[in-house]
């Protein structure tokens, strides 16, 4: 037995026991309360307090996504800690999590409530923003944690524009509903995949805007293939997710410059990039997978035309190039500045389906400079 002290007093743990990926801690002890903490940033998710007279034991599922405890006078019991937690605000103000659901307030500083919910999104967590925020452009303005990959939708006004850090997340076709100052208002559900841990996203990045969106999180399990840091040596996530070093690449070169990347709490794995030593060169990957349809996410950053000291100037068409999966084109003349910004993270997914156990992506000669990729993810939904 541990004791530990904590702002109750002094209690008794009587058993501990950790998520299969070294992030969450869990306890109980013989006050009856179960604790989650989240060890990589040291704040508490959640805390269960039961009627039982002392919690004996504690166990994670096999995926990491229930606790199974139990104690003098209620037997086994079961708990999903929360899927979003650390909710973390540029301007310090205190976002809330709750549950999608007909008639629930969307905003901490108004009472528009959802309407018309999707069935698909009934019951998931999502997180009350302030409406007051819409007109915020600032960079990294919302991050949170996720315990478990999750599909993470922003319910956005499409009155107008999507700001940049959204323009390449999916659009699902589908809207949630809800009240608003003009009677009710649609807003599209896009769509971009995580895995466990930080998730940082932007503000409004309308000046003009007339709502703040809003933000909702559905866990999902998927099979990874590979998840490789192109260019680089490997990295591991704050919340124990492992990208594999470079690999089953042909042709170009590693390419690296430091510095803080935005939309992203992972910044040394968009740090360096697989790249070519010429503006005539290219380069591939081939992945051996079994047969079968995949999600492939590309992660690209912009690092060298930033416009700083030492490295090439700022703006659009400094570097522009195709990218081809399973030999057809799914980028064309993308150029990541255009798209995002230098020293920003953006994702691109594309589904494909391999029949030749070869999963191919081709990078090849670019159209102005070299092409240029920062990490790749291969999963099975």
């Amino acid at each position: 037995m541990v004791s530990y002290f904590n702002t109750g007093g002094d209690e008794t743990v009587f058993d501990v026991a950790w998520s299969r990926d070294g992030r969450l801690l869990a306890s109980v002890d013989d006050t009856g309360t179960l604790r989650v903490w989240d060890t990589t940033n040291n704040s508490e998710v959640a805390t269960i307090q039961t009627s039982a007279a002392q919690l004996r034991t504690v166990d994670w599922s096999p995926t990491s996504n229930q606790l199974v405890y139990g104690g003098t006078d209620i037997g086994m019991q079961i708990f999903t800690p929360p899927l979003i937690s650390n909710i973390t605000v540029a301007n310090g103000k205190t976002y809330e999590r709750d549950t999608v659901a007909a008639s629930e307030t969307m905003f901490i500083d108004r009472t528009y409530t959802f309407t018309t919910v999707p069935t698909a999104f009934a019951g998931q967590e999502f997180i009350r923003t302030a409406n007051d925020d819409k007109q915020l452009t600032t960079v990294d303005f919302l991050s949170f944690d996720l315990a478990q990959s999750a599909a993470v939708y922003v319910a956005y006004d499409t009155r107008y524009t999507r700001p940049r850090w959204l323009a390449s997340w999916t659009d699902t076709g589908q809207d949630i509903v809800g009240t608003d100052q003009i009677g009710s208002l649609a807003r599209r559900l896009y769509r971009r995949d995580f895995p466990a841990g930080r998730v940082v996203l932007g503000g409004n990045a309308t000046a003009n805007a007339g709502t703040m969106y809003t933000v909702i999180a559905v866990p999902q399990t998927e099979t990874v293939a590979y998840r490789i840091d192109s260019g680089g040596s490997g990295y591991t996530s704050a919340a124990g997710v492992v990208w594999a070093a470079d690999n089953y690449f042909t042709g170009g070169r590693n390419s690296s410059y430091s510095g803080a990347i935005a939309y992203t709490a992972d910044d040394a794995l968009y740090n360096n990039g697989r790249s070519t030593d010429s503006d005539t060169a290219g380069f591939s990957y081939a992945f051996p997978v079994t047969n079968g349809t995949y999600s492939v996410r590309l992660h690209f950053a912009e690092i060298y035309f930033t416009g700083a000291s030492g490295r090439g100037p700022g703006g659009s068409n400094r570097r522009v190039f195709d990218v081809q999966i399973e030999g057809a084109t799914v980028l064309d003349n993308y150029d990541i500045n255009a798209a995002i910004g230098s020293m920003a993270a953006e994702v691109r997914t594309f589904s494909v389906n391999v029949t030749d156990g070869t999963l191919n992506i081709n990078f090849p000669p670019a159209s102005v400079n070299r092409p240029l990729v920062a990490a790749i993810e291969i999963v099975q939904p």
